[in-house]
């Protein structure tokens, strides 16, 4: 989880950088950690910023991307390494997860479970987050 988000007894969230609270984790990565609106699909830009940090960032540095001919690759790991999320070295296409990003996919993994249990099950209930292997 985000260490500045806490989740309050109502689902609520506090930023504790700057006291605002949010609805919910989705409306508090969009609007408060993102900086975009949370209108339109919010729930499907978690999932795609989920699956680029999985699929085009290395866990170790081992295998660069070649992302130079992609411009979706590319921007999304400009976008990451600019919000700490990812690390480098001489290049951005052999980018690596910083603490701040197993963060937020662990952060990610709360709000989207906690939307398919709302769906499930009919109620709002915290669900328990996902862990993570930093390893």
């Amino acid at each position: 989880m985000l260490e500045y988000f806490q989740i309050n007894e109502d689902n609520t969230i506090i930023d504790k950088r700057d006291g605002k609270i949010y609805g919910g984790l989705t409306e508090a990565l969009m609007v408060a950690e993102f900086g975009f609106c949370d209108c339109g699909a919010p729930e499907k830009v978690l999932q795609y910023i989920k699956t680029m940090l999985l699929t085009y960032v290395t866990q170790c540095q081992e295998t660069p991307t070649d992302s130079r001919n992609n411009a979706e690759v590319s921007f999304f790991l400009y976008w990451a390494d600019t919000h700490g999320y990812t690390e480098h070295g001489g290049s951005v296409n052999a980018s690596w997860m910083s603490g701040e990003g197993f963060d937020l996919l662990d952060t990610i993994d709360q709000a989207l479970l906690k939307k398919d249990n709302r769906e499930a099950d009919g109620i709002t209930a915290l669900s328990s987050p996902l862990g993570i292997s930093r390893s």
